[in-house]
């Protein structure tokens, strides 16, 4: 015989069975058990990874299981939908097994988000639209991505062309964002411009005077005047009509038209012309003479000089304006174009405008006069007296800035400050000391390039041809905000050959 048990594979105590015989033996048999334990196994589960916004993975694991048992429970995971990591666990069991689990993640990843800005159009000298954008790859619901900012270089006054619309700032945990520009598209249209009254009608001569309001945006191929003698309303198109071209580049542009009748009536208008089309300023009127002009008025002195080494600049800003003109004449004498004030000449011809009482400001001066005979012939502008007034006394000595070699007693010598000074304070507190950042003679250096930076490195102000009139306002936000208190870090590139770049500091207070 043989001893045999109780069948079972399964944890537990199975009886030993005896079928022993011999015919020599009356046997009697002691059972015992045969006891199956549980097996220790390790379970792991499989490390799983979505992109944001995706199904779950299905959750997997390892375990070394016999006779095809299984487990009972399942594998779940950390709650949450953000990207990170979130544990797996288990809530496996089997009677037949002591189960040791191995842990693994899911891990969440970023999602890619493309957001880019609607392509806008608007025309020359009107306010940018509201600018749009458009999202790509939302995920789980989304609406919104936070720090969104539209923005573009052109204001009311960027000529015509495209302009890139900026999309930045967006940031978002969950996403890998691709911001895209947009374009504006700033479209021309006809310019504005305005026919002025003639100056220095004189004899058989004239000067056409206009004013170019607005461009348009859009480059300017021409710019003149039509005049006819005939047509009340003389443009390009009608017969009989003359036409002068004006080189004068400026808003205001001028022609001196020569070789007209005597005593006649004449039209005029001022036009320009862009790409989409020509403009008319409105019609003026004017009379030519047949009487010989005065002489051209000659203005010998403006003011006391302070300086003598210095006749162009004066810190005496009480004029006295003298000069020679046609005698019995009238003088008329005109300061930066403006009218200041009408004399007479002596029988020598001489003249004087006592401006004493008022105070000029300082500033660059254009002194002029024109002589006008008892026939009301006037004659040619004099040429222009050019004087500067400058009562700046910046150390408060009694010698003016522009004579003075260290007008701020700062123990550099003015010439090299441009190229040298690297420390300034301002206050731009309204009290008329120290309100702006003055870099001397940078004037030496017209294609001077001015930045400056906040503490973070943020470039707060930028200029070319830097004038001295920084007062702490940025230019770099909307609406030109004043800056805080604080120090600034300046670079004052010089663009001149063998000049290299000058940085400081400049303290700002108020």
């Amino acid at each position: 015989g043989s001893l045999t048990r109780v069948k079972g594979e399964d944890v537990g105590a199975y009886a030993i069975i005896s079928t022993l015989d011999n015919s020599n033996y009356v046997i009697s048999f002691v059972s015992a058990d045969l006891s199956i334990t549980k097996k220790s196994i390790t379970v792991t589960a499989d490390a799983k990874t979505k992109v944001y916004g995706e199904v779950d993975p299905i959750l997997t694991y390892q375990a070394p299981l016999l006779n095809d048992d299984v487990l009972s429970g399942n594998l779940t995971r950390a709650t949450g939908e953000d990207v990170g990591t979130y544990t797996i666990s288990s809530t496996f069991a089997n009677s037949n097994y002591t189960i040791t689990f191995v842990p693994a993640d899911v891990l969440i990843t970023k999602a890619s988000l493309t957001i880019t800005a609607d392509a806008k159009s608007r025309n020359y000298g009107v306010i940018n639209p509201e600018f749009t954008y458009q999202y790509e790859g939302l995920q789980n619901s989304d609406t919104n991505i936070s720090g969104i900012v539209i923005s573009t270089t052109a204001n009311t006054d960027s000529n015509a062309g495209v302009y890139a619309i900026v999309v930045s700032g967006a940031n978002d945990a969950n996403y890998t964002i691709t911001q895209g520009n947009g374009e504006l598209i700033i479209n021309g249209i006809q310019a504005t411009v305005n026919t002025n009254p003639t100056e220095n009608v004189e004899g058989l001569s004239a000067e056409l005077k206009g004013t170019l309001v607005s461009a348009g945006g859009l480059d300017i191929t021409e710019r003149g005047f039509v005049y006819s003698s005939t047509n009340t309303n003389p443009t390009l198109t009608n017969n009989g009509v003359e036409k002068t071209i004006s080189t004068v580049v400026s808003s205001e542009f001028n022609k001196n038209e020569n070789g007209l009748s005597s005593e006649v009536l004449y039209y005029y208008q001022a036009y320009v012309i862009n790409s989409e089309g020509t403009v008319y300023g409105g019609v003026q009127t004017f009379e030519t003479l047949d009487i010989t002009a005065p002489i051209q008025p000659i203005i010998t002195k403006v003011a006391d000089y302070t300086c003598t080494e210095t006749t162009a600049v004066t810190a005496d800003n009480t004029f006295v304006i003298i000069g020679t003109a046609e005698e019995e004449s009238t003088v008329e004498v005109f300061i930066n174009n403006t009218t200041v004030g009408i004399t007479t000449t002596d029988t020598n011809g001489n003249w004087e405008l006592d401006l004493s009482s008022v105070t000029q400001p300082d500033g660059d001066y254009q002194v002029a006069a024109t002589a006008t005979d008892a026939s009301n012939n006037t004659s040619n502008n004099s040429e222009d007296f050019a004087i500067i007034v400058s009562t700046t006394n910046s150390d408060l000595d009694d010698i003016p800035d522009f004579c003075d070699s260290d007008d701020d007693n700062d123990g550099l010598e003015d010439v090299v400050q441009a190229e040298t000074k690297q420390s300034y304070g301002i206050s731009p507190d309204g009290d008329g000391v120290n309100e702006a950042w003055v870099v001397r003679d940078i004037e030496n250096y017209p294609n001077n390039v001015v930045q400056i930076f906040n503490r973070s490195g943020k470039l707060v102000y930028e200029t070319k041809s830097y004038k001295n009139t920084w007062e702490g306002v940025s230019n770099k936000v909307s609406g030109n905000a004043k800056l805080p208190v604080g120090v600034y870090y300046f670079v004052i590139s010089l663009n001149s050959p063998g000049k290299k770049p000058v940085t400081g500091w400049i303290y700002l207070n108020y």
